[in-house]
């Protein structure tokens, strides 16, 4: 079967949604300081994760080797954008008590520096594949 990628960037251009289209105005749930700290500092860094991805992205869609693609992989990079948007605005929605200034942990820290410089050399089927599969795998966690 192969892929119809007309109709996939169809279906990515019409998928969009804006961060605003929630309400941040409201209060979550009272939790403990740990549960409070534990949850910022996962959006925290899931941040800089998304960021990440947003870099892959946008490399690929200079790259791509048709108009097509490079325009879906343009979209994704507009979802990871937004994603990174969404986790700043959740983690100062949850920090209700500002208990410290959340930071992204050292080892993610080290690891975007390594990424960065390599992303250029990454295959883009390859870094597509681990990309979903990372989202899914937070998805999952996040539920």
């Amino acid at each position: 079967m192969a892929l119809d990628l007309g109709r996939m960037l169809e279906r990515c251009r019409k998928g969009q949604w804006n961060v605003d289209d929630f309400d941040w105005n409201t209060k979550p749930a009272p939790m403990s300081k740990f549960d409070e700290m534990e949850i910022c500092q996962a959006f925290t860094n899931l941040i800089y994760i998304e960021r990440i991805a947003a870099l892959a992205f946008l490399e690929f869609s200079k790259t791509g080797e048709l108009e097509t693609e490079r325009a879906i992989f343009e979209t994704f990079y507009d979802d990871e954008i937004r994603h990174a948007e969404a986790m700043f605005r959740l983690s100062n929605y949850f920090n209700q008590n500002n208990y410290k200034i959340y930071t992204p942990d050292p080892a993610l820290v080290q690891f975007v520096r390594t990424i960065t410089t390599t992303i250029k050399d990454i295959n883009p089927e390859f870094a597509s594949a681990m990309v979903t599969l990372g989202e899914l795998v937070l998805d999952v966690a996040l539920l």
